[in-house]
């Protein structure tokens, strides 16, 4: 069965949206399907404000401050990570980049089935009204596209959040009727697609926990990787979600336990004075697995110490972003581990042996559906 699947792809800087594209893909064809990604550019939709929330931001002093700030001091120098490279040798994808939903919906990609997922695909980041260009950006990743017969799956959707308006409710209960099946990533999750109308969604895993650590081998072997060898280390995977931690008492937990540091964010992420890594796809993942220990406040961080059995420690999210941290205890809690959550600036979680983890077989994608 051909299978275009609909997730976050064109990242330069996103590590975890790199291997969830990899993995789901490699999940279907080890399953005897053909994937291919289906290469959706959410930016135009998304970028498309209403005059109500134009205005309203501009009401804000803190926003419309903030927005200023970003577009005069907020441009940082790009540094090529090869994503595209990665993409090009690994994933198989349409020659076609869908610019919008429009696109799509005028000049739809050919396939048996429709798969959304994974990755925060029903994220829409809003707090006031559905302006136009998000309702597109909504019914993109709800595959309100393409033929009435083709399948429509969600594969580990996430939501990304605790709560959604009663506005958006209403919006999604009609492009919930076309789907097939329908399985979140997040345990939260399946309330929310409850008060969507859709009363019998599945908690399954990410793509990424679909695979076993083997699959992931031939990446962890790939030549011109700078850091083979490299030994002795912290492995710092943290991203600029709005939290806040002290980065110092990192770098003076390794100094006490003679450890270097390897840290690693996005593009333009923590001006905090630190040096920073920017490995390619394949040498972040070489990292967590030959590191020391891995401190993170990353999804998928947290998924691949799991998987390679590494003594590691998350940091929570806070601010606006505090109800991402659904996320991490659906993670702890769906492998059957204890959660390893930092504490103040308190380390002590390293020192817990790495847990075997164990999934239950009714949290994976039912495959059977794709038949039906």
């Amino acid at each position: 069965m051909k299978i275009g699947i609909m997730t976050y792809w064109n990242s330069q800087d996103n590590y975890g949206s790199q291997m969830q594209l990899y993995a789901g893909q490699k999940f279907f064809e080890k399953n005897g399907h053909s994937p291919i990604l289906i290469k959706y550019d959410p930016s135009a939709d998304r970028s498309k404000k209403s005059t109500f929330d134009l205005l309203k931001k501009m009401a804000n002093p803190a926003k419309l401050f903030g927005r200023l700030k970003r577009k005069f001091f907020g441009k940082t120098k790009f540094v090529d990570r090869k994503f595209p490279e990665f993409r090009q040798k690994y994933i198989i994808s349409t020659e076609q980049t869908y610019a919008s939903y429009d696109e799509l919906l005028n000049n739809p990609p050919s396939a048996d089935a429709y798969v959304t997922g994974s990755d925060q695909v029903w994220n829409i980041g809003s707090d006031g009204q559905l302006s136009e260009g998000l309702k597109k950006f909504i019914k993109s990743f709800m595959l309100d596209f393409g033929e009435k017969e083709t399948k429509r799956f969600a594969f580990a959707a996430s939501w990304g959040r605790n709560e959604i308006t009663s506005e958006e409710k209403e919006f999604r209960k009609e492009l919930f009727k076309k789907f097939d099946y329908v399985s979140v990533r997040e345990k939260s999750g399946v309330d929310l697609c409850a008060q969507c109308g859709y009363k019998n969604a599945d908690w399954i895993v990410d793509p990424t926990l679909h695979l076993e650590r083997a699959d992931y081998e031939p990446l962890l072997k790939t030549g011109n990787n700078r850091y083979l060898g490299k030994r002795g280390y912290i492995f710092l995977y943290y991203l600029n979600n709005g939290g806040k931690f002290n980065i110092k008492s990192i770098y003076d937990f390794a100094e006490k336990n003679q450890l270097d540091v390897i840290y690693v964010s996005g593009n333009g992420d923590q001006k905090d004075g630190y040096k920073k890594d920017y490995p390619t796809v394949e040498e972040w993942l070489y990292l967590i697995n030959n590191a020391e220990y891995v401190i993170t406040n990353s999804f998928h961080c947290c998924v691949f110490s799991l998987l390679f059995k590494k003594k590691f420690g998350a940091i929570k999210l806070s601010g606006k972003n505090s109800g991402m941290n659904t996320r991490m205890d659906s993670l702890f809690d769906v492998c059957h581990v204890s959660a390893r959550y930092i504490v103040g600036e308190s380390f002590d979680v390293l020192k817990n042996d790495a847990e075997e983890i164990t999934i239950d077989s009714d949290k994976f994608f039912k495959l059977s559906f794709l038949n039906k």
